[in-house]
C-alpha cells in the first residue's frame, strides 16, 4: 500500500542543508540581546530617516486597530533603513484578519467520509465509482486505515488522518513531485502577476483558467468536509518530471477565519523544529489545462480558541527580523504576511515527524517575511506575533 501511496503523494523532506547562522534563534544569547534592544524602546518611538523625517514604529496593535495599522505598515517599512535587507518595489503587508490561538487535532477516523469524497471526485458517465468494491488497507506500522477507490479513469485513496489523493490512471508514475523534481518556474499568486500565461513545454496555460478550476475543486472538497475545511490557491509552479512530462502544480493553503496556515516546511531538523510537516493541497495540471492529480494532506479539526489581546505590528516584527539576521545575510523582502504556523509539543524529542503522528497541534500567529518563494526553495523569517521570537529558514542552501 505504501508504494501505491508514494506514487501520488508528495515527498516533503529534502536533502540536508547547511546550518543557519548561529545567532538565529538562540534563546540564551541573540534572542536576549534582541529583546533588550527592542524592548528598551517606548511603546511608540520616532526614528529619523535619511530625509530627517519621522516615522512611527508602534510595538503592538489590538484587533480594533489592525486594519488601520496594516494600511500604513508598508510605508513605515519602506521608509526604514536596514543594513542587511533590501525591499522589493512591490513589497506589501498582508493581514486579512486578526488572529487567535487555536488548539487543533488530527482526525483518526476520516476514512468514514470516503464515500462522500470519492462520490464527488471519481464518478464518470459510464462506470461510477462502485463503493461496494472499495478496498480497505490497514497499515501494520500504525493505526492508519486507507480506502482505495478506482473507476475506468481514476484511482484514489483516503486515509483515516484526512490524507486524500486522486490521480488519473494515465498519469500514474508520471506525476511525482518531491525530492527528485525540477521546478523550472514559480509564480506566487499573492504578488502582482505581470504575465497571465505560463509556459508548459510546447504549450501555454492561462493562469486565470487554472485558478478558476482550482477554486472549483477546492470548493467541492470543502463541501465534502461539511464546509469545515477551506483552501485558497497560493502559487503555481512548472515541473519537468522524470517521466518526460511537464506539468503545472498549483500549491494551495488552508485558511482559518481568513488567515492562511503556513506550510513551507524547513528541510532540515534544526530549523524551526517545532513546525510539523503539514502540506496544503497540491493539484497537477497537464498541458491541456486538465487537473490530472489532486493531493490533500492531513486534515485538522479545530478544538479550542483563545483570544489574543495584542500582537506585534508588522513593522516591529520586520525590524526584529532584521536585527536578528544582521550581519549574516543580505536578502530582498518580497512581502510580509500574518499566518498561522502549526506548532507541536515535541517533549524533548529531536525527530521531525509528520503531523499525523501527533494527536494535537497548536496554531500560533506569526509574521512571515518572504525573501524567496520558489517551491521547495523558500527563504523566510518567521516572527512569533506575540513573543517576537525570530526563526530563519533557508531552503536554498
Amino acid at each position: 500500500m505504501k508504494k501505491k501511496i508514494a506514487i501520488i503523494l508528495a515527498s516533503v523532506m529534502l536533502t540536508a542543508c547547511a546550518q543557519p547562522p548561529k545567532n538565529v534563534k538562540d534563546q540564551n544569547s541573540s534572542q536576549a540581546e534582541l529583546n533588550s534592544s527592542l524592548q528598551s524602546r517606548e511603546q511608540s518611538e520616532s526614528i529619523a530617516d535619511s530625509k530627517a523625517e519621522k516615522r512611527v514604529v508602534n510595538k503592538t496593535v489590538s484587533e480594533k486597530d489592525l486594519e488601520k495599522c496594516v494600511q500604513g505598515s508598508t510605508d513605515i517599512i519602506l521608509a526604514g533603513k536596514y543594513d542587511n535587507l533590501k525591499i522589493d518595489s512591490n513589497f506589501k503587508v498582508i493581514a486579512n484578519a486578526y488572529p487567535s490561538d487555536y488548539q487543533a487535532s488530527v482526525p483518526t477516523d476520516y476514512e468514514k467520509n470516503a464515500d462522500s469524497v470519492f462520490g464527488s471526485f471519481l464518478p464518470d458517465k459510464t462506470q461510477g465509482y462502485y463503493p461496494s468494491q472499495k478496498k480497505l488497507h490497514n497499515d501494520p506500522n500504525s493505526d492508519d486505515r486507507t480506502y482505495e477507490y478506482s473507476n475506468t479513469l481514476k484511482q484514489g485513496y483516503v486515509s483515516s488522518n484526512g490524507t486524500v489523493a486522486i490521480v488519473e490512471k494515465e498519469y500514474m508514475n508520471k506525476a511525482i513531485y518531491g525530492t527528485s523534481v525540477s521546478v523550472t518556474e514559480t509564480r506566487n499568486l499573492l504578488m502582482p502577476v505581470t504575465d497571465d500565461r505560463l509556459s508548459l513545454g510546447s504549450a501555454e496555460l492561462d493562469i486565470r483558467d487554472v485558478n478558476r478550476q482550482t477554486d472549483e475543486i477546492l470548493n467541492l472538497f470543502s463541501t465534502c468536509n461539511n464546509g469545515t475545511v477551506f483552501f485558497k490557491p497560493y502559487s503555481i509552479s512548472t515541473i519537468a518530471e522524470q517521466s518526460g512530462e511537464t506539468l503545472a502544480f498549483m500549491h494551495c493553503r488552508r485558511e482559518i477565519d481568513g488567515i492562511p496556515v503556513f506550510d513551507s516546511v524547513p528541510h532540515i531538523n534544526d530549523q524551526f523544529l517545532e513546525m510539523p510537516i503539514m502540506l496544503g493541497p497540491v493539484l497537477a495540471f497537464n498541458d491541456k489545462c486538465r487537473a490530472v492529480q489532486m493531493n490533500f494532506s492531513q486534515n485538522i479539526e479545530l478544538k479550542e480558541k483563545k483570544d489574543i489581546k495584542e500582537i506585534l505590528t508588522p513593522e516591529y516584527a520586520f525590524e526584529a527580523a532584521s536585527k536578528m539576521l544582521a550581519p549574516h545575510l543580505e536578502h530582498t523582502a518580497r512581502f510580509e504576511e500574518l499566518v498561522y504556523i502549526p506548532i507541536i509539543d515535541l517533549n524533548g524529542s529531536k525527530n521531525r515527524l509528520d503531523v499525523s503522528q501527533f494527536k494535537e497541534v497548536m496554531l500560533k500567529p506569526y509574521w512571515v517575511i518572504h525573501f524567496e518563494t520558489d517551491w521547495w526553495k523558500e527563504v523566510y523569517a518567521a516572527v512569533d506575533a506575540v513573543t517576537g521570537e525570530v526563526c530563519y529558514v533557508n531552503n536554498r542552501i
